[in-house]
């Protein structure tokens, strides 16, 4: 099995939306060097002036360069069937990847190894692993530092010598497709990723200092994690996050309904850099009651802002006629004065109608119960007026009569839009085992 090492320039960090400048790669079967390929390519876009200066890669010097369509025969058959190495091969791999696909070589999916985290797993300890350090550290020279074909070849050298001190063959567990855990971010170890949930919860992933970098929900924790790291990677953001993540943290809160409270809680709290801006759902409609040209009461749907105008809100259209059929059945109302039609026996509609409002006036509360994180608890979202107001748990057959009862473990009491909205959406899912009126 030979070694394909790897190094590229590019006109910046993203796959997606920038390009390979130079190519440099050295065939390498454990033993020996076979082959050096290195070539400019021409990015048919413009090279930043602060990339200029890292590399020294001028628009000049790659206007005449072939583009990498012209090349792309020549490194697929170069790096097939080989294992793709590079340093922070998650970086290479990516721009490759997308250049080889555009070129049309969709099918090329090796197997990987980072000599980052090949070294800190051989050689634990170093006080860095960059390509600059481990250089010096091994008194080896790299002669044109940034370039294509020197990085490349001083790869190369860095992984002979660890090869020298693998005693055990830790790269040959690396590189198996079943246990290739190259996809982690470096400082993270596949012992740590193994002991991940998988159940529901909120996962942390945190920079120096333990600081949140990003915070997260999932109904499967290692699951969720693990696309974090395998998708996306020609995005210069994700890229950013997985240098900089050094430890993960989660929170099991038994539901994925849970989480969503809980994880909007958490960003609000720490808001990390990495998260996007917490979108304000709105409350799009409303129930109204108002007084026809005849006197008749009357119960119509229309759109609205607001959290508490209402006599009940809703986040869609068919879920509050949904609710009006509900309505009507439970207070024998006349649809026609509902807006919905239909023929439907009815009586004391208007009386109804008042009974109807009275029974949604506030003071009302009462809370539902969720999967709870083991089998002696329930999950419980409790909601006071219509509107949420906390996210807990309590014992299965305690039944509590108070949302500020001692009784229940809270963890979710910001009642921002986002979480108002979804625990409306639980209410409207019916995703939930019991309903109690408090």
């Amino acid at each position: 099995m030979n070694f394909a090492v790897v190094d590229l320039e590019t006109t910046g960090g993203d796959a997606m939306h920038h390009r390979i400048t130079e190519v440099g790669i050295v065939i390498y079967d454990g033993q020996k060097e076979i082959e050096r390929f290195h070539t400019l390519v021409n990015p048919q876009k413009n090279i930043p002036l602060g990339i200029q200066h890292l590399t020294g890669i001028t628009n000049e010097m790659v206007a005449d360069a072939p583009l990498f369509s012209e090349i792309s025969q020549r490194v697929y058959d170069l790096v097939s069937g080989c294992i793709f190495v590079a340093h922070n091969v998650h970086f290479d791999f990516s721009f490759l990847k997308n250049e080889l696909k555009e070129a049309g070589y969709s099918n090329w999916n090796p197997r990987k190894l980072c000599t980052v985290r090949y070294t800190r797993k051989v050689l634990p300890g170093l006080k860095s692993y960059s390509l600059k350090n481990l250089v010096s550290h091994f008194g080896l020279n790299n002669e044109n530092p940034h370039r294509a074909l020197s990085d490349a070849i001083a790869a190369l050298q860095i992984l002979s010598e660890v090869l020298k001190r693998d005693t055990q063959d830790v790269w040959k567990e690396s590189v198996k497709l079943k246990n290739n855990y190259q996809f982690l971010p470096q400082q993270i170890s596949a012992s740590d990723f193994d002991q991940l949930s998988t159940k529901a919860g909120v996962y942390y992933m945190k920079g120096k200092g333990g600081k949140n970098l990003y915070i997260g929900k999932a109904k499967n924790i290692k699951s969720r994690l693990k696309s974090h790291f395998t998708t996306q990677l020609d995005s210069e953001k994700t890229q950013r996050l997985l240098r900089e993540i050094q430890t993960i943290d989660y929170l099991e809160t038994g539901s994925e309904w849970m989480a969503f409270l809980f994880e909007d809680q958490e960003i609000r709290k720490y808001w990390p850099e990495f998260n996007k801006a917490q979108k304000v759902p709105k409350r799009t409609y409303g129930l109204f009651n108002y007084k026809d040209g005849k006197g008749n009461q009357r119960l119509a749907v229309n759109k609205t802002y607001s959290l508490s105008s209402s006599i009940r809100s809703y986040y869609s259209h068919p879920a509050a006629i949904q609710d009006l059929y509900s309505i009507r059945d439970m207070y024998d109302l006349n649809p026609e004065y509902l807006g919905i039609g239909g023929n439907y026996p009815f009586k004391n509609h208007d009386e109804n109608v008042l009974r109807f409002i009275d029974d949604n006036k506030v003071n009302q509360a009462f809370y539902v119960t969720v999967k709870g994180r083991n089998e002696t608890e329930w999950g419980m979202v409790g909601y006071k007026d219509g509107l949420f107001y906390l996210g807990g748990y309590i014992q299965k057959g305690e039944k509590v009569h108070s949302l500020d009862s001692e009784k229940i473990e809270i963890l979710v009491t910001d009642s921002s839009p986002t979480n108002q909205w979804k625990a409306q959406q639980l209410l409207e899912s019916k995703e939930f085992f019991e309903k109690i009126e408090i």
